[in-house]
């Protein structure tokens, strides 16, 4: 079973991936993963939605002040916009111009996330592994080849796994947000809990990577970076994830709020690396991060096997921690054929 297929194609400055298409790789034919990532249009108010599809302006209230929190467009990420425009725009489906589409402004999607959604929160201490080389189904679950996963707090880590060590810890913070109401699972740790829990360099083998997923926020960034200098890694370069709907528009306007997210890569090596952009269609459900396992080989970073903490889904040669592990395993996110 080839990975590959993650990546749809190579540009200048980074790849596009289908992350469907790496989920559908790994349970397909029989289970296919249902249409979560039928981003039609950008994320807009349906108010706003509706008066496009009519070819009404918007109105105007003033311009808002643009948070101070956000960093302006990195010129990477810019260069890469640019292309979506033009070299990259065979790359992905013709824009929408069906005025029901544009009015329906995702609600489709958002529905299907909603019937689907669950906030359980578990906490075991034993760590669960599918060792064959098949996908197996465990009880509601689907659990891919090669994989492992414990459901439980992340302040447990160290118990859970004994003095394992792995080339890539990659790390997925529920970052604080004042505007997001979280589930119970990691609404009691701030930033520096989060980071205070995980001793990196019990986790790390000694070739290894350190990946941190990290928001726009000023703030966020600091603080990773800081975690990351503190714990006596060097931050080896700064991928970008850039979300944009199956027509290859960003997902937010670039006035009311970044369409990217960013990707830390530190090591106890240094070692010289090139800023790169990731650009896929997003999973509508909430944190819901594409698979970087074809990235990494193609980075030429160390590879063979990889723990991902605050995970809330499972992948080949992957050890998955956190008290959500299973969410996206349920077998209700599948089609049965």
């Amino acid at each position: 079973m080839g990975c590959s297929m993650s990546i749809t194609h190579t540009f200048e400055y980074g790849w596009i991936i289908s992350h469907e298409k790496y989920i559908n790789e790994i349970y397909g034919p029989k289970y296919i993963f249902k249409n979560l990532f039928r981003v039609l249009t950008p994320f807009r108010m349906d108010q706003e939605a509706k008066r496009l599809a009519l070819n009404r302006p918007s109105k105007q209230k003033g311009q808002k002040r643009p948070s101070q929190n956000l960093i302006e467009t990195p010129e990477i990420v810019q260069k890469t916009i640019d292309l979506l425009a033009s070299d990259l725009r065979t790359q992905f489906a013709s824009l929408p111009t069906d005025p029901k589409v544009i009015a329906d402004n995702n609600q489709q999607v958002r529905d299907l996330v909603v019937s689907l959604e669950s906030n359980e929160i578990f906490h075991d201490l034993h760590l669960y592994e599918n060792t064959a080389g098949t996908v197996s189904i465990c009880g509601e679950n689907l659990l891919p080849p090669k994989s492992a996963y414990c459901r439980t707090d992340i302040r447990y880590i160290e118990s859970v796994l004994q003095g394992r060590h792995f080339d890539v810890v990659l790390l997925d913070p529920p970052w604080e947000n004042k505007h997001i109401k979280r589930s119970k699972s990691y609404i009691s740790m701030s930033n520096k809990d989060i980071f205070d829990s995980i001793d990196i360099n019990k986790l790390l083998s000694p070739i290894g990577v350190c990946i941190i997923w990290c928001t726009s926020s000023k703030r966020h960034q600091s603080e990773a970076i800081k975690w990351i200098k503190d714990s006596g890694l060097y931050l080896l370069t700064t991928y970008y994830w850039l979300k944009v709907t199956c027509s290859g528009e960003l997902v937010h306007s670039v006035k009311k709020k970044p369409s990217y997210e960013l990707v830390f890569i530190a090591s106890k090596l240094l070692k010289k690396i090139e800023s790169r952009v990731i650009i896929s269609i997003p999973s509508s459900v909430h944190s819901h991060k594409p698979p970087l396992t074809q990235i990494l080989k193609d980075s030429d970073l160390p590879w063979t096997n990889g723990l991902e903490i605050f995970g809330r889904y499972c992948l080949p040669n992957w050890t998955t921690i956190g008290n959500q592990a299973l969410k996206l395993q349920n077998i209700r996110y599948y089609n049965e054929n």
